[in-house]
């Protein structure tokens, strides 16, 4: 069992690994594009200022919702309180009964 967790650790810092050193190369090329563009059309960075500031705060707005979601299902705190029907009491049904024998 515990080489198992090991191998399992292993695996997932691999993992983590790679889409770290995904997401430095991606951010390189986003830097890299950007200054060419800066540089051939000056105009536009105040166009990428603008979708690069909606596109953070899509991203922090998505990231608040997982998190409210993941507390949600974590702690009870978050839940509706589920409460059992009442039974309507009317004229028309009468006592209820309250043995099988009554049944």
């Amino acid at each position: 069992m515990v080489v198992l967790q090991i191998a399992g650790g292993i695996l997932l810092a691999l993992m983590l690994w790679g889409l770290l050193k995904l997401t430095f190369k991606a951010l390189l090329w986003v830097l890299g594009l950007t200054v060419l563009v800066g540089v051939l059309f000056p105009g536009l960075l105040i166009l990428l200022g603008g979708l690069v500031f909606v596109f953070v705060s899509l991203l922090a707005t998505f990231g608040l919702l997982v998190l409210i979601s993941a507390a949600a299902q974590l702690t009870p705190a978050f839940s509706l309180p589920c409460k059992p029907a009442k039974r309507a009491a009317t004229r028309l049904q009468g006592p209820r009964p309250t043995s099988a024998a009554e049944l």
